[in-house]
This record gives C-alpha cells, sequence and structure tokens, in this order.
C-alpha cells in the first residue's frame, strides 16, 4: 500500500521491487526466497498520508492493522501514533545502558566467564557499560589503559565529536 494513495502500476511495482530484493537476499549458502504475491487492496475508508515525512508511520499502522485484522481509523493522527510507538518499544525492549553495546550480552549473563572475573567500563557521555576485552584495540584509542582514571567514551560517542 502507498501511504500518498498513488495505485497506479501495482503489478509492475511490486515486480520491481521483488526483483530488486532477491539481489540482494541470500539465506545459507543457497539462494532462496519466499514466495510471494501481489494482493491488491483499493484504498478506501484508509488514512491517507497528507505529508512528505510521515510515510513510515503510515506503513507501521498499516502494517498493524493488516496483520491484527483491525478496521483502519479514519481519523488516524500520524504524531499521536509515533508517540504511542515511541511508548511501546521503550516498555517493551531491554535496557540497553546493561548490554554489552559489542557483543550485546546483558550485564548480569556477563559478569562471570570461564571462571574468570569479566570487567566493564562505563562511556562518559552515554554511560553505556562495555565489557572491556570486547572492546576491539582499534576503539580503545589509547583512553582506555586506565578505565579508571580516564575518560573512556564508546564507539558510538567517539564518531559524534
Amino acid at each position: 500500500m502507498d501511504p500518498m494513495g498513488h495505485q497506479s502500476n501495482e503489478q509492475e511495482r511490486f515486480n520491481k521491487l521483488i526483483k530488486r530484493l532477491k539481489l540482494y537476499y541470500s539465506y545459507g549458502e543457497q539462494k532462496w526466497f519466499p514466495k510471494l504475491k501481489l494482493i491488491t487492496n483499493n484504498l478506501h475508508n484508509v488514512p491517507l498520508q497528507k505529508d512528505s515525512y510521515n510515510c513510515g508511520v503510515y506503513i507501521l499502522y498499516y502494517a498493524i492493522m493488516l496483520m491484527n485484522g483491525d478496521c483502519f481509523d479514519m481519523l488516524f493522527e500520524p504524531m499521536a501514533y509515533r508517540q504511542y510507538l515511541k511508548t511501546y518499544l521503550l516498555e517493551n525492549s531491554d535496557f540497553m545502558r546493561d548490554n554489552c553495546l559489542y557483543c550485546g550480552r546483558i550485564g548480569y549473563s556477563h559478569r562471570v566467564m570461564c571462571g574468570k572475573k569479566v570487567e566493564w567500563v562505563e562511556c562518559m557521555n552515554c554511560n553505556r557499560w562495555m565489557v572491556i576485552d570486547c572492546i576491539p584495540d582499534e576503539d580503545k584509542l589509547g583512553t582506555t589503559a586506565n578505565y579508571e582514571k580516564s575518560d573512556f567514551k564508546c564507539i558510538l560517542c567517539q564518531e559524534k565529536h
């Protein structure tokens, strides 16, 4: 579904999309792609995008409504839906500060490995925690020799300056 309501050449657009997806999609060692078919849907009683910056919000809304089998709300407000999505994601996601930025393990499951205590360091900017041994040498930039006395910045904060 096009959030702006354009309905021309749907089959042609669909075939072009599938062709492009197949170029970059691989599964294991063998090329594999699921069988997909175009299901046309006349856009009636569907809220349409009226601007050039909310397409992602509309697409998410359409996808969720279609997957749940719900009816579209013609009074759909993209900014209110953004707030809903933000709240939903924050309430249903892990607290990222306690996940190692490099290996992704959660802090409490990564305190001891192979009988050895695991050392962590906190980024002075974003307060994310990283396992010292996970930090690639090129990201240490000489500031991590003495973590307790240095101002360590993670790879994300290093790139912000």
